[in-house]
């Protein structure tokens, strides 16, 4: 039976994921030991805020995908792990872990991505859109098209399973009790063990409030998140839109459904105003 000696970090990097508008980025940690041993991969979710987005847990196989791409293209059979800055089960503020099985992976063609990419073309040309007139003037809203993920690589089938880190000695001080709480919470910094997965490799871990992109990549990992947030911001905007469009009960609106050209990621965005 190989040693469990010989775990090594050997990729860090926040990761865009996902379908911009709707996910955002994702913390991950590979970690690798050769011997035939398939890697481990850590996918963290950063603190949410309110624009934050699909949760990691609910978009999983696209982390997954968007990570066997950017760092495994070749194929080579991965074990995921999921870390959240809390529990799952009970969202206390210690850091999480649990084992993700993906039953499905498959790989996407060139001549199958090409084909998709036409399909999406076509079908993103018009977008629905509604425009409300009333005393004051006339409104158009637009409701956002899906965007394509354009991935060599798909999961499918998640299952998860909880995991228990083990806290060594030294990080004793870094967990602290709660008022009026049993659970623990954590207050700085720390490393623990995953010992069923990475041996005696530890793993840092941080409080919820300070696990932002920014303290792994730097300024570029926080301009990268910006505008993943910024997408989510205006999707989310152009969806309210659209429905409270289609819902007004202001009194004497007339409401027009019709489809529109749909604006390219690179034009200026029409005044919805007119």
């Amino acid at each position: 039976m190989p040693s469990d000696a010989g775990w090594r970090l050997v990729r860090e990097a926040v990761l865009p994921f996902g379908q911009p508008g709707v996910c955002t980025v994702v913390h991950v940690r590979a970690y690798e030991r050769g011997h035939g041993d398939a890697p481990v991969v850590i996918l963290g979710e950063f603190r949410r805020t309110g624009g934050s987005g699909q949760s990691l847990t609910n978009a999983i196989e696209s982390a997954a995908a968007a990570t066997q791409a950017a760092f495994y293209p070749a194929g080579e059979k991965l074990r995921f792990i999921q870390h959240t800055p809390y529990r799952l089960l009970d969202h206390h503020p210690v850091p999480g872990f649990s084992e993700v099985t993906l039953f499905g992976r498959r790989r996407v063609g060139p001549a199958c991505r090409w084909w998709r990419r036409r399909q999406h073309e076509r079908r993103s040309r018009w977008s629905a859109a509604a425009t409300v007139v009333t005393i004051d003037g006339a409104t158009r809203h637009v409701f956002p098209p899906p965007v394509l993920e354009d991935l060599g690589w798909e999961f499918r089938g998640a299952n998860w399973r909880a995991l228990e880190p083990v806290w060594p000695a030294a990080e004793a001080d870094a967990l602290r009790g709660q008022p009026d709480s049993v659970q623990d919470e954590l207050i700085r910094p720390a490393e623990v063990l995953l010992p069923e997965f990475l041996g005696d490799t530890p793993v840092a871990v941080w409080p919820k409030d300070l696990y932002v992109p920014e303290l792994i990549g730097g300024p570029e990992a926080a301009r990268i998140a910006a505008n993943r947030v910024a997408a989510v911001h205006r999707r989310q905007e152009q969806t309210t839109g659209f429905i409270d469009a289609l819902t007004t009960t202001e009194t004497g609106a007339i409401v027009t459904l019709y489809g529109a050209p749909t604006e390219k990621p690179d034009d200026q965005p029409s005044n919805p105003s007119t």
